[in-house]
């Protein structure tokens, strides 16, 4: 007996990576991923307080733009301290998962009070990197050197962190919603079809790089961190 034809929606049927997304975001958290909670109550309510910070962060105004120095985010992986040779001053660099961006931030060790932050956007395009003094912190003279070593620290996080927002508009815009579709990871077994639609719309030449922006992987479906898989004398066209 044939199945009957079930009508999709075109339009409503382009939205699903709303839905995947999303539910790629709540798996961050990882008492809802594993389900760690033995009443369904709690685990309700942990869904509910996820679904509420993600959504006030798509919808809050970044204050940098209006010149406020940005609240140390509440939500974020453990942090990185770097200190400066004169022991005085130093960084400290978080990710956090909620902004999609890191902070660096320079202290007075002393006092343990922050005198700058610069926030490093690093999944989103249209959002630039951003500097903010922090005034409450009253007056400081920070040494010309010290200020050249955190921004240094900074120009290298958007380096490394930014690098491939630096390609081609239409290669910037393909990753953005790679990443955002499968969130930087993707398993083995679905590799190869993600990879047969890449080419579809990505060159050759540019394969690499999208490939290694959005998943971390080469194209032959090893990851960046190993060696490619060496290729055969007799597939190699032009060789001697």
């Amino acid at each position: 007996m044939d199945r009957p034809l079930t009508t999709v929606d075109a339009q409503a049927y382009k939205q699903r990576t709303v839905v995947v997304t999303r539910d790629g975001r709540l798996k961050q958290w990882r008492g809802l991923a594993i389900r760690t909670d033995r009443l369904a109550i709690v685990y309700r309510a942990a869904l509910y307080f996820a679904s509420i910070l993600m959504t006030a962060r798509a919808k809050r105004v970044r204050a940098a733009e209006f010149g406020k120095p940005p609240v140390r985010p509440a939500w974020h992986h453990a942090a990185m301290v770097f200190r400066h040779p004169d022991g005085d001053y130093a960084i400290t660099a978080m990710y956090s998962v909620p902004d999609d961006a890191w902070y660096l931030e320079l202290e007075l060790v002393a006092g343990q009070r922050t005198l700058v932050t610069a926030v490093v956007p690093d999944e989103d395009p249209a959002r630039e990197p951003a500097v903010c003094f922090h005034s409450h912190a009253g007056h400081a003279d920070i040494p010309y050197e010290v200020v050249r070593w955190f921004m240094d620290q900074v120009a290298e996080e958007i380096r490394t962190s930014r690098a491939w927002m630096a390609l081609r508009p239409e290669l910037v815009e393909v990753i953005h919603r790679l990443r955002q579709e499968y969130m930087g990871v993707i398993d083995d077994d679905d590799f190869p079809q993600v990879l047969a639609d890449v080419r579809t719309t990505v060159p050759a030449e540019d394969l690499p790089a999208v490939l290694e922006a959005a998943f971390g992987r080469h194209p032959d479906g090893t990851t960046t961190s190993h060696p490619q898989t060496p290729q055969r004398a007799d597939d190699q066209v032009g060789t001697v």
